[in-house]
This record gives C-alpha cells, structure tokens and sequence, in this order.
C-alpha cells in the first residue's frame, strides 16, 4: 500500500511516520513492513504491506473503536482475527503531533490529560496490564532509552536537524525527561506522582477493578 502526502503538505509527513514507525519497532512495539521512498528532497512515499492479508487470504479485523464505542483515535488501532483467537494489529498512521504551541494526544485514562498528558499516568494503572510498580517504570524507562536518538533516526529518512529541532516538542518534553527520570530496572520510582486523582479511582471511573485476582500475573 503506499500512502502519499497532500499536495499542500510541506512538512514531510510520509517522512515523520517513517521516522514514528521505525522508533516504534525500536521500543517492541509490532510494526508492518514499511519502506520510505523518496521523490524529491521534500516531498517522498511511504510505502507498507498490508497487515490484514495473507497471500490472497482476508484476515479479519475489528478497530478498538468499534470493540470500545470510544472516540478520540481508538479508530487507530486494533485487533486480527487468528486460528487462536483475536490478537493487537500491528500500529498504523503514526506520527507524531509536531505542532509547536502545544501537544495533543489521547488521554491515557478517562479523564486524563488531553493536551499537555503526563506519562505518570500510563504507570499508576500498572495493574491494568497486570504490571507491578517497578515493571511498568523499567518499561517506560527502557522505552526512553531505546528511542532516544530519535533526531539520528529522523535524519535518516531525509528530515532535516532544524526541521527535527523544531518538533521536539513532540518527542523531547517533559515526558521524556519524567521517563529518563525512572530507574532504568524499575528498582525504585524516583519521581513523584502527578498531583490528580488517584489511579485507583480513575480505574473504578473505568468500570476496571483495581489490585482484584483477576488482574494478577498468570504464572510461567
């Protein structure tokens, strides 16, 4: 499949979500097969394999909107139908918002942050994921480190330093500093909790129980 950028596009779109692609495979998260062909200096073709077929085989998709009923961009992501049962697509349509006055993203809880979210949030509900603590800051922590010469990787695929210098706020705010801030082995939280409401209470806002059996790491 290949995706082109607007006619009126300038700043590179295909490009960045070649550069979020690549950082996403980076952190372990499932990407599709993607390569960045370029046209011009500024203008290129992104081009991927389609996730929901093999050979000449339809594999069956849902969206986590319509598995949800939630807005925002749960349209973005989703679930593929195997012999075993469902299982998370690989991502899609990633980039990153590069607007420089402010970032906008989907909040983490119900209720979260919308613009200016804080990547605390993400490890209070540790125990949604069946996560402890100290797991879900060595993840986050490990992500940070992963992902972290993101300039290198824009630069690569034709993005150029003052381009990726002007987006940092996308991809080097705050929230990266909070997540460099953990311990990298999720030993320790050595960052103080964002001043909201409590995760416990965001969960029950959810309809998801809290620290019940059923949320517990299945042994090995």
């Amino acid at each position: 499949m290949a995706k082109f950028a607007r006619e009126t596009e300038f700043s590179e779109p295909m490009a960045w979500e070649a550069t979020a692609l690549a950082l996403a495979r980076r952190a372990g998260v499932q990407t599709p097969e993607f390569e960045l062909v370029r046209l011009t200096e500024s203008r290129s073709i992104l081009l991927t394999r389609r996730f929901d077929r093999e050979n000449e085989r339809r594999v069956g998709y849902i969206s986590a909107h319509s598995l949800t009923t939630k807005n925002d961009h749960f349209r973005n992501h989703g679930f593929l139908r195997r012999h075993d049962g469902w299982t998370l697509s690989p991502v899609f349509d990633l980039e990153p918002d590069r607007r420089p006055e402010q970032v906008e993203a989907t909040p983490i809880v119900n209720g979260g942050e919308q613009f200016g979210r804080d990547i605390r949030e993400l490890r209070d509900c540790h125990d949604i994921f069946r996560l402890t603590p100290d797991d879900a800051e060595g993840i986050i922590r490990d992500v940070a480190d992963r992902t972290a010469d993101w300039i290198k990787i824009a630069n690569d695929y034709g993005i150029s330093r003052e381009a990726a210098e002007a987006s940092k706020r996308a991809l080097a705010g705050p929230n990266r500093d909070r997540a460099l801030a953990m311990a990298p082995d999720g030993s320790q939280t050595q960052t103080p909790p964002p001043t909201r409401r409590s995760a416990q209470k965001r969960r029950g806002d959810l309809g998801m129980p809290g620290n019940s059996g059923q949320w517990a790491r299945k042994p090995s």
